[in-house]
């Protein structure tokens, strides 16, 4: 099954403001051509929410002589409508993306609506829990108050009935009473901090654990833009070392062609050289038979 990435436009003041793109495995590597992407369909969505972060952290005046990064929709574009993600400095505007997006019929906006309203509903849900949660927690502390309130109250009256029946001993049941109700009180309120403590430590520690789990996705994505950037300067590296290699070629094709005509001229050379050899022994071997001829006739005058 071919895996799809789905993206839609939609403004929060505005819930029929719609435009969507679905972008499949096939379609991917003509938008990779097109935009000379370094990154894969596995990769894309993080590089292109990466991206979309930026345009959000920039939205404030960038500094003199930096770029900055912003989002925008140009309609009409291609009897449709254009999603770029462009960076602009003072010397120029770079688009990184564009996007052809499509707006939303009638079926796509209620489609759009209604995923909304479940998220808004899951969150309502979701909210609705923790209340419920936190609700749960102050009826607790509220009945442990009263506990404490009642046990209080016991204390007093039985402090009045002991002060009633032992009029004597009144200062020391007093005494007594007010260090049992204190112990007590001392006891619960300390059980109620140990319980707030934990409570406390639990958040802390939750909170802690998003801050890591935050850290290491934007480690994670940093990690994935020094590899697309060294990959892109090994690229740069092999595609110089590859021009130098056809320079290279080149001028031994050069060298290689130098060194035929060469060749040739000596091959030449050497042909003409040797018919002048044979030119040379020809003329030898007619002026040795004059001269055998010769010396044939001053012998047969001699005699």
């Amino acid at each position: 099954r071919e895996r799809l990435l789905h993206l839609e436009v939609a403004d929060a003041h505005d819930p029929y403001f719609l435009f969507s793109l679905d972008v499949g495995e096939g379609d991917f590597h003509e938008l990779r051509r097109e935009h000379a992407l370094l990154v894969d369909f596995a990769a894309f969505p993080a590089h292109f929410v990466d991206l979309l972060r930026r345009c959000e952290i920039e939205d404030a005046p960038a500094p003199a002589g930096e770029s900055s990064f912003c989002c925008c929709l140009e309609r009409p574009w291609r009897d449709a409508a254009k999603f770029a993600v462009v960076e602009a400095n003072r010397f120029k505007q770079v688009e990184h993306l564009g996007l052809r997006v499509e707006a939303g019929d009638d079926a796509a906006i209620k489609l759009y609506l209604a995923g909304r309203l479940a998220q808004a509903l899951l969150e309502g849900s979701r909210a609705r829990g923790a209340h419920g949660d936190a609700s749960g927690r102050l009826e607790e502390a509220t009945a442990r108050n009263d506990e404490l309130e009642a046990a209080g109250r016991a204390l007093e009256e039985r402090l009045r009935r002991h002060e009633a029946d032992h009029g004597a001993s009144r200062a020391e049941a007093e005494a007594a009473a007010r260090e049992r109700l204190a112990k007590e009180v001392g006891a619960l309120q300390a059980q109620h901090a140990d319980e707030l403590r934990q409570e406390r430590a639990r958040l802390a520690a939750e909170r802690d654990r998003v801050a890591a789990d935050r850290d290491a996705h934007a480690d994670a994505s940093r990690k994935h833009r020094d590899a697309a950037a060294e990959r892109g300067e090994a690229l740069a590296r092999k595609d110089a070392a590859l021009a130098v290699l056809r320079r290279t070629v080149d001028e031994s094709e050069k060298a290689r062609a130098t060194l035929d005509a060469a060749c040739k001229t000596r091959t030449a050379e050497a042909a003409a050289a040797d018919a002048n050899c044979r030119g040379l022994e020809l003329r030898l071997a007619s002026t040795t038979q004059r001269a055998e001829a010769a010396e044939a006739t001053v012998s047969r005058a001699d005699a």
